[in-house]
């Protein structure tokens, strides 16, 4: 690295609490909260992003205007997955 370069990286709260990044010297610059993807049948089907409400008619085979998108995404057999969040480090 140069002297002016930085080093971001990100720690999946699942899986670790950040201490191996502290011990060699990176240091925690922010949180990420929590955040879900869809699954179906056992498969990863997308984050977020790609199933907005707005989007879900052209996608969907069963749609209800009424409905959320965790609703009607639960109607064509679509699961929300939650993750715990990531932290932020950094490394200058």
């Amino acid at each position: 690295m140069q002297p002016d370069e930085k080093l971001v990286t990100y720690c999946n709260r699942l899986i670790s609490d950040g201490s191996t990044y502290s011990r060699v010297g990176l240091r925690q610059i922010g949180i990420i909260s929590p955040d879900y993807y869809y699954d179906k049948s056992g498969q990863f089907a997308g984050h977020r992003g790609s199933w907005q409400k707005h989007m879900l008619e052209k996608k969907l085979s069963i749609f209800d205007q009424r409905k959320t998108e965790c609703d009607n995404m639960l109607d064509n057999g679509y699961y929300r997955v939650w993750n715990c969040g990531q932290l932020i480090f950094e490394l200058i």
